[in-house]
């Protein structure tokens, strides 16, 4: 495997907003409504980030769409990330507010 830093260069916040929909989703076509794009968008972008990672996150069939092991522990990472870029961009509003006072 590649070193981490190189992996995490190449992930996109797309790629991680896509697969944390399709986790939550479990369907390409209810997740590609939801993010207002078609299907294949977000089976490229999946597709992306799993050959990036060089590992499946989704075991996929005709009739399901299911988080491999390796899928689930990605997800709560990928949950995370936004959950700090949400509490960084806080802080940012907040100073913006500060420094115009």
């Amino acid at each position: 495997m590649k070193p981490s830093k190189d992996i995490a260069d190449k992930i996109t916040l797309r790629c991680l907003r896509y697969f944390v929909a399709l986790a939550e989703e479990m369907s390409f076509n209810r997740t590609a409504k939801r993010l207002q794009v078609s299907p294949a968008t977000v089976t490229l972008n999946i597709q992306k980030l799993e050959s990036v990672l060089e590992t499946r996150l989704f075991e996929r069939s005709t009739a399901q769409v299911r988080l491999t092991l390796v899928g689930g522990v990605f997800l709560g990472g990928a949950r995370a990330v936004f959950e700090r870029l949400e509490q960084a961009l806080n802080v940012i509003k907040k100073t913006t507010k500060a420094e115009r006072v």
